[in-house]
């Protein structure tokens, strides 16, 4: 099982400012306990025998760069986060597709998921940057999600999941009061070709969280923006 050669060009590059903030170490009030990403895409059958078929993932737990894209069959996914010194960024696509076929066929799936669990010492404003959006495939499909947890108690403080009804992509640039504590954001996009409906489904999400003064983290922001699109639209 192999990445399709046809989507290498998804890797995205790191911006050289990722460089200059990347890293574990605490600034100001917050501080980093856990990273985990998770890519992988699959293929299944929608009728009997309803076996699954071929199935590619990888992930990682450590807190480095990590920018990975997958197909199998027509499913698709891929991911791209990092941490910086006051924060954390991520972008994340999934693709499913449902062949509409009354006989026995492959549906296929994807899932993007990146967390980041960190401990504020102190009350913070947190800046939420990003997007997040859905193709134009039926009122079915989701959008990809930004979400903040109590990591404690698994709250959701935070959540960026959904748009008006017929856009397609939604911008945002939020603030949340958080009181100090255990926190888990939480990037997303999940999608399969099993929602009853022949069609190709794909979200996406990306977001940039960081705590004050997030000046030269925003510029980050912006550099990382291009890419991910061109990432979005070649899943497509």
């Amino acid at each position: 099982m192999s990445t399709n050669k046809h989507l290498s060009h998804l890797y995205a590059t790191v911006p050289a400012i990722a460089l200059a903030l990347q890293g574990t170490a605490a600034l100001g009030d917050i501080d980093p306990v856990s990273r985990e990403s998770t890519v992988q895409a699959y293929w299944f059958m929608n009728s009997p025998p309803f076996g699954e078929g071929d199935s590619v993932s990888d992930g990682t737990t450590s807190f480095d760069y990590f920018s990975r894209s997958f197909t199998s069959g027509s499913g698709a996914a891929a991911q791209t986060s990092y941490l910086v010194s006051n924060g954390a960024f991520a972008s994340a696509v999934a693709r499913g597709v449902d062949n509409g076929s009354v006989m026995q066929h492959a549906g296929s799936g994807g899932t993007s998921i990146f967390t980041y669990v960190f401990i504020l010492t102190d009350p913070t404003t947190l800046y939420v940057n990003g997007s997040l959006g859905r193709d134009a495939v039926g009122l079915f499909t989701g959008f990809g999600t930004v979400r903040i947890y109590d990591d404690v108690t698994g709250t959701l403080v935070y959540d960026r999941s959904t748009g008006p009804l017929f856009d397609l992509e939604v911008n945002f640039s939020d603030t949340y009061a958080a009181s100090a504590g255990r926190y888990r954001f939480v990037v997303s996009a999940v999608n399969s070709g099993n929602g009853g409906a022949p069609g190709s489904y794909t979200s996406w999400a990306q977001a940039l969280l960081t705590t004050p003064s997030p000046g030269a983290a925003s510029l980050l922001m912006l550099s990382s923006v291009a890419a991910y699109r061109r990432r979005r639209q070649a899943l497509s």
